[in-house]
């Protein structure tokens, strides 16, 4: 069984490059889903951001905006955030893989943002990486909610040199060429694994 991962910074188009590896039939799971679902119905993850970050919890959920703010004020909240989910994360990955090779599954993708920076990459047998030139992404990046330039610097900051992440891969997709190219890019890509 192959595992691709789909890698990137942020707002270099892993999503959309997710997207089209399924709307290709390839079995595909994103991280900010999965981390979603975790958010949502995990209650072990309630209890102890109940117990750490009371401010967070309205109506007997968790706010992941003002979790969120929380975690890019302050590196103390964002490592125990990471350090409570990373391995929920981790063990639900197990689980895909075990259930996709059980269902004689051959290849599944995988969207991990921090991958090098996890140093996770030996996990997966193709890596993906995602590029676009810094003024698309930052366009792309303030469309979206709950978000400004101060956050967008503290997240990028999080990421490894474009050159090492790039240099590592398998294949770079620069999504800034517009989606017929990435599209094909994919396809390319499934001729040869």
């Amino acid at each position: 069984m192959r595992t691709i991962v789909v890698t990137g910074r942020i707002a270099t188009g892993k999503s959309t490059i997710l997207k089209q590896f399924s709307f290709l039939g390839v079995n595909s799971f994103s991280s900010d889903e999965m981390v979603n679902e975790i958010y949502n119905r995990d209650n072990e993850f309630f209890l102890k951001i109940k117990n750490l970050y009371p401010q967070s919890i309205e109506k007997g959920k968790i706010n992941k905006k003002i979790l969120s703010n929380l975690a890019f004020k302050s590196e103390d909240v964002l490592s125990n955030l990471e350090h409570i989910i990373y391995p929920k994360l981790i063990q639900k990955r197990v689980n895909i893989i075990k259930s996709s090779f059980l269902n004689n599954i051959s290849t599944i993708v995988f969207e991990i943002p921090l991958l090098f920076e996890k140093k996770i990459s030996e996990e997966f047998s193709i890596i993906v990486s995602t590029t676009c030139n810094k003024k698309l992404q930052l366009q792309r990046y303030l469309r979206r909610k709950n978000t400004n330039l101060k956050k967008f610097n503290l997240i990028n900051n999080n990421f490894f040199e474009s050159s090492k992440r790039l240099r590592n891969s398998d294949y770079i997709i620069n999504t800034g060429n517009g989606m017929h190219h990435s599209l094909l890019s994919i396809k390319k890509i499934m001729k040869k694994v």
